[in-house]
């Protein structure tokens, strides 16, 4: 008896008892090893009838389980490539079964009811081992789809399950309800917590899961029963029914309904599919303004007629350096600047001077309210939504050649060898030399001079420090991969890797981490940027990384899955310091406070209020517990963001 008869006879003995329930005497599951129990599933297939039970092989799903549950035999990358393979082979045998043989079978014959069970496993496994979850299998009923959906909470990962096993949003648990009925929950019930108490709570996972209705309406392959979908369109209506007006103010109320309107169009026009882009319905559903009302513009028209930048004490007028901006060609907010000279004992100092709308506006201002509720100036392909009203983010406040301009300046003294000797910072009046673009810095750079001598000098010092003061951070080719998109991994919004590019990011992502590592040394509430990656990842990084030199496309496709599970995005938080992908001991945002209002916070109360200022302990309490609460309105704020741009721009694409 060969070992796959022996494994054959022992399922059809014990295949649908469960494993406790096996006698002690008999064999179990032990003897046998995984690509053994699916390459038995693969010879039955080969010459299945569909009068056939073949029902006993629901049995190796859970002796799978058993096997990955007690890591029986350990699963290198190798195995786990070789099991997924036979899994799809697997799928293959199922879907001709399905599909192409059926002819006038009866669907309802044991033998193709078996079959439907079967596929409905092969890619719950399948999917385990695709996106590396097989520590979670545990063949439960309920799918991996479900799993995705409410416990990893990534959409890429649904959208690209969906997009493998199509029928599975079909999926029902084993009470008989439809997955897309859950969503639909979840739905309703975060639509009900973002707009009760009377005011707006954020709606990141609302959107999320607004998202993931779209792909399951999507899909040709959705199939809600008719009873069901009355069903569903009765209870949104019953809510809205008795919306009792005392619980909700006329914002939260126009709000709760549009969201339950939003579900009952989708539910209305399930068979449709059309859904017509609105940017202004894109922006309410994602709590974006893409205007300033008439209150705001008012103010700001008020602080750029009024300002004197001549009345303001307490700052030091940078007369003696040569100052230079470098930016991309279209920038419009011009938030940072450089300057650098030599020092007597051989040392450099690099001066970053940053724009500090905090001096011209007190934070309780009604534009830096508004600018610290929109959390940053969204950058879309054919359009800017910015932070700030255009008249002084891109005017008054920016850095401009010849304009006086209030400004941070933060100083960093640099040895020879790219060791940092010394850092400080103070309040400051600057006015820029010039403003440059990247492309002809880096034709001064290519040719060897400029038409300016001090420029001359000044791009010859950061050629000379920018290679060993880059030395100080170690950029993860991983966290690279992932984050340098539109926004390089620094987030200070360079698209470019040039050298003039690499000068400026080096220069920012340093003052970041110094002015981050400065304030935890001194023990004061500060706004850190985090990113943390859990142990147990790092080893498994490390072997991924080597996928990176592989001309295998399946691997970069395995790599990139397993990044979009495993890598954390990075944080704001009060309370930690380290950022992973950027090799730092400490990391903030303070160079861009004209497009984030993470840096705003930074400046304005970290700096200003409670290291300038002078301050009682409880007042600097007080301080580090608003500082502690914006820092989850952030972390909640962005990802709904994002996914405004990426809605957008693929709409844009459609069109």
């Amino acid at each position: 008896m060969t070992r796959l008869e022996r494994l054959d006879a022992y399922l059809k003995k014990y295949g649908l008892l469960p494993l406790e329930e096996i006698p002690e005497n008999e064999e179990t599951n032990v003897d046998f090893f995984p690509l053994e129990y699916l390459k038995l599933l693969e010879n039955k297939l080969e010459n299945f009838s569909y009068d056939e039970d073949i029902s006993y092989l629901y049995g190796i799903f859970p002796r799978l389980s058993f096997f990955l549950e007690n890591d029986i035999e350990p699963l290198t990358d190798s195995k786990k490539r070789n099991i997924q393979t036979m899994l799809d082979t697997i799928h293959e045998q199922l879907q001709i079964l399905l599909i192409t043989k059926p002819g006038n079978i009866d669907k309802k014959e044991v033998g193709y009811q078996c079959l439907v069970k079967l596929i409905n496993k092969v890619e719950n496994l399948s999917l385990f081992y695709l996106y590396d979850f097989v520590e979670h299998y545990k063949d439960i009923h309920v799918d991996v789809l479900e799993y995705l959906i409410f416990e990893i909470k990534t959409y890429s990962l649904v959208e690209n399950a969906i997009h493998k096993y199509p029928y599975m949003v079909r999926f029902t648990d084993k009470n008989g309800v439809l997955l897309i009925e859950k969503v639909m929950a979840k739905y309703l019930e975060e639509s009900f917590e973002y707009t009760k108490n009377k005011e707006l709570s954020l709606n990141s996972d609302l959107v999320y899961y607004d998202q993931i209705l779209d792909l399951f309406f999507s899909s040709p392959k959705i199939k809600i029963p008719m009873k069901t979908k009355i069903e569903l369109i009765g209870k949104v209506e019953e809510i809205k029914k008795h919306l009792n007006a005392t619980e909700y103010n006329n914002l939260t109320k126009r709000k709760y309904i549009f969201w339950l309107n939003n579900l009952l169009e989708k539910l209305e026009n399930i068979d449709s599919k059309e859904n017509a882009f609105d940017f202004n319905i894109l922006c309410y559903k994602h709590d974006i303004k893409d205007k300033f009302d008439q209150g705001l513009l008012s103010e700001a028209n008020r602080v750029y007629r009024n300002l004197d930048i001549n009345k303001l004490k307490d700052r030091r007028i940078v007369d003696n350096e040569y100052i230079i901006a470098i930016d991309g060609e279209d920038a419009e907010e011009i938030d940072d600047s450089l300057s650098i000279r030599k020092l007597q004992n051989g040392n450099y100092l690099i001066g970053v001077h940053i724009a500090d709308p905090g001096g011209y506006l007190p934070i309780d201002n009604i534009i830096m309210e508004e600018a610290l509720k929109r959390t940053t100036s969204i950058y879309l392909s054919d359009k800017t939504i910015p932070m700030m009203p255009e008249i002084l983010s891109k005017d008054i406040f920016s850095l401009m050649a010849g304009q006086d301009r209030l400004a941070t300046s933060y100083y960093i003294e640099v040895s020879q060898n790219g060791k940092i000797e010394n850092f400080s910072f103070e309040k400051t009046i600057v006015k820029l030399n010039r403003n440059e673009t990247y492309s002809n810095i880096d034709q001064f750079l290519k040719r060897g001079y400029a038409d300016d001598r001090e420029l001359d000098e000044l791009l010859e010092l950061f050629t000379l420090t920018n290679p060993k003061l880059s030395e100080n951070f170690n950029i993860s080719t991983l966290y690279s991969l992932i984050n340098r998109t539109v926004n390089n991994v620094s987030n200070t919004n360079i698209t470019t890797n040039s050298t003039s590019a690499k000068i400026v990011e080096t220069n920012m992502i340093m003052t970041n981490h110094l002015i981050a590592k400065f304030f935890w040394n001194q023990k004061l509430p500060f706004v850190n940027r985090v990113h943390k990656i859990e142990p147990d990842y790092l080893e498994e990084l490390e072997n991924k990384e080597k996928l990176l030199h592989s001309k295998d496309d399946q691997d970069m496709i395995s790599l990139i899955q397993f990044l979009q599970k495993s890598y954390p995005r990075a944080l704001y938080k009060i309370d930690e310091t380290s950022h992973a992908g950027l090799g730092l001991s400490h990391y903030s945002h303070v160079t861009s406070p004209l497009r984030r209002s993470a840096d705003i916070l930074a400046t304005s109360i970290c700096i200003d209020q409670i290291y300038f200022g002078e301050l009682a302990d409880t007042s600097i309490y007080q301080l580090e517990e608003f500082l502690r609460k914006y820092c989850d309105y952030m972390n909640d704020k962005y990802p709904t963001i994002h996914h405004f741009e990426k809605v957008y721009e693929k709409e844009k694409i459609k069109k």
